[in-house]
């Protein structure tokens, strides 16, 4: 498959779930022992060894399941995504610890499958005169094997073959099992090394910017900055920053990944020995983000100001008492690695921080409101403010966009979209709003950057989108040379699921914020691509088959989004090639970047356009002039 925008991580433990399918299924086949066997004929034997193939199947395939759920058989209630999967937590919302019962799950899995196969078997061995009586399963699960137990009488030409085939399977799912609850009490019960890891990098931040990562008390004395602010918007990024930093670094007390750690304080978690042979990480969910609920602080928003008091060497500030305390809560995906199997077994475990220290996970309580800055703040504006608010390109002025400073709200833009204005004296978050436009937001924006300012702001549209799918195939034409061709036949409207990706790209300096917008969605058919900010923006796009990628184009052209979008919508045309499938990492990208959107655009087929695409006939290109760009 090919996959041109996993995360490295990620795409590591994909490859290892494919990569370890192979490894363990190997690894079954050589150590599974069939006993209790009646008969000795060559027909007997050779039924009896499809049964055994057929529950070695079984055990590999929940094993598998297994090892993706930490240790249940699917996603439960409580989940996180990971490299593609829902994995499952260990802890209810209350911090209650609910272990599974891997071997309970073993042969529930176990017997699901071989109920779910066994008739299919029958029907093959249906020349022989087999068949099978009801089937049960039990296992043991030891630190290097499962023990297994099927009973399902076996009969061949109305002679018994086999009542109970007894399988030993070499797995060190139990030893990780047992690793998995060591490294899940140290976390959440007895040492916290997550939290407390996560509040000393926190501190060292602190240590070098007390305004930039505001913790504990605030500075108690000094003039600068006057006037001091911070919202949820701009503690986030900090904070989520840290946690990824700290995550990344956890690691088992007396690996070599411990030692090797600077510039943050690592989690280390103490096992009661070094367990040679797996390999134990610790990451992040996809995507994940901190909410209003799982990253929470008081005060919030943080506001200190500094008063001048004088003395007999002349001024000093005073500024007010303000202790900044965190409440954030936050998953973290244990990953635990047969080195030998490459099959990873993976679970979730809640990490909860409360007033800065480790949190009893049964306080844990919903988003509480933000405060409300003090009125007598906000009177005091004695700074200079001078802003003009436009439209992005066309320099239009927006009037009615509303301004905000340091927690205060400071006016509304005339009709040139001009505001001047007192604003409080010091150091805050700075807002621009309006309806139906992007929101504009700095933090730690000064009062004297505002003195004379323009800013501009993004159209939002809702842009329809027209999706058709067309079929791709390579031959050679009379003279033996390679052409692709598109059939009329196979241009219709897209029943695959696709992910479209609209990319922001920087036409001028104002586009530089914009750059970290981009829109992607998944789904076939027409739809609106809703609440996309105005701009140019190349368009990547996928046609999938299940998870493997079977076709799409990535543009080299900018397409604008604009009033003129919003109206008559985009057409896009993916292109299937399913031999992509059969191509290396760099032809498959050469083949979606260059050749397949060169053919769409020589066919008069987009693959983006704002009309509608028509293919009155057959298409046919050499593949020697598909060298240029759309």
């Amino acid at each position: 498959m090919v996959n041109f925008k996993a995360q490295a991580e990620i795409a590591v433990i994909l490859i290892l779930v494919i990569v370890g399918g192979i490894s363990v299924y190997y690894a079954f086949k050589s150590e599974i022992i069939p006993t209790s066997i009646i008969g000795t004929g060559e027909e007997q034997k050779s039924v009896r060894d499809s049964v055994v193939n057929m529950i070695r199947d079984g055990a590999f395939s929940t094993l598998h399941k297994l090892n993706m759920y930490g240790g249940y058989l699917e996603p439960q209630p409580r989940n996180v995504l990971y490299a593609g999967k829902k994995r499952n937590y260990w802890q209810t919302y209350s911090g209650e610890i609910i272990y599974p019962d891997i071997e309970k799950n073993f042969a529930k899995g176990l017997l699901e499958y071989l109920k779910e196969n066994k008739n299919s078997l029958q029907k093959s061995l249906e020349e022989k005169g087999v068949s099978f009586g009801d089937v049960s399963v039990s296992a043991k699960i030891l630190e290097n094997k499962i023990l297994i137990e099927v009973k399902m009488p076996t009969i061949v030409k109305n002679r018994t073959v086999s009542d109970v085939y007894r399988i030993e399977m070499q797995s060190r799912i139990g030893e990780i099992f047992k690793i998995s609850k060591k490294i899940l009490e140290a976390s959440v019960i007895s040492e916290r090394p997550f939290e407390r890891a996560t509040v000393s990098n926190m501190w060292l931040e602190n240590f070098k910017d007390p305004y930039k990562m505001p913790l504990g008390l605030l500075p108690a004395y000094g003039c600068e900055p006057r006037i001091y602010s911070k919202d949820w918007d701009s503690i986030r990024p900090l904070v989520q920053e840290i946690v990824h930093k700290t995550v990344s670094s956890a690691c088992i007390s007396g690996y070599e990944k411990c030692s090797n750690v600077e510039n943050v304080v690592p989690p280390e978690i103490k096992l009661d020995k070094i367990y040679d042979g797996v390999d134990i990480n610790f990451d992040l969910p996809e995507n994940f983000e901190f909410n209003k609920i799982t990253l929470q602080f008081t005060p919030n928003p943080i506001y200190q100001e500094a008063h001048p008091v004088e003395y007999f060497a002349g001024k000093y500030c005073e500024r007010d008492i303000v202790e900044v305390k965190y409440r954030i809560n936050y998953p973290v995906v244990v990953t635990i690695t047969d080195a030998l199997t490459r099959d990873p077994f993976i679970f979730v475990m809640d990490i909860f921080v409360d007033a800065n220290a480790p949190g009893e996970f049964s306080k844990r309580t919903d988003y509480n409101k933000e405060d409300i800055i003090p009125s007598y703040i906000c009177d005091k504006k004695e700074c200079e403010m001078n802003i003009k608010v436009t439209r992005v390109y066309s320099e239009e002025p927006i009037s009615n966009a509303e301004v905000k400073f340091a927690g205060c709200s400071i006016g509304k833009t005339d009709q040139n979209g001009e505001l001047k204005a007192k604003i409080p004296c010091g150091t805050g978050v700075f807002s621009v709003t309006k309806n139906g436009f992007s929101v504009y937001k700095k933090t730690d924006v000064k009062s004297e950057e505002l003195e004379n300012i323009q800013v501009q702001l993004r159209k939002i549209y809702n842009v329809p989108l027209f999706i058709y799918e067309v079929v791709v195939e390579k031959t050679e034409d009379n003279n033996g040379n390679n052409v692709y061709k598109i059939s009329k036949n196979n241009f219709y409207g897209s029943k695959s699921k696709s992910e479209i990706r609209f990319v922001p790209v920087k036409m001028n300096e104002d586009d530089l914020r914009f750059l970290a917008n981009p829109r992607e969605t998944l789904a076939n058919g027409a739809f609106d691509l809703v609440n996309i900010e105005e701009g140019y923006y190349i368009v990547n796009t996928f046609l999938m088959r299940d998870s493997e990628v079977i076709g799409g184009f990535a543009s080299t052209n900018a397409y604008l989004v604009n009033e003129d979008a919003q109206e008559d919508g985009f057409y896009i045309v993916l292109p299937k090639y399913e031999e992509i499938t059969t191509l290396s990492e760099d032809d498959a990208y050469d083949m979606i970047a260059q050749t397949l959107p060169t053919l769409l655009n020589k066919c008069g087929l987009g693959p983006v356009s704002s009309d509608k695409p028509v293919l009155q006939s057959d298409c046919e290109i050499k593949e020697s002039e598909l060298t240029g760009g759309e």
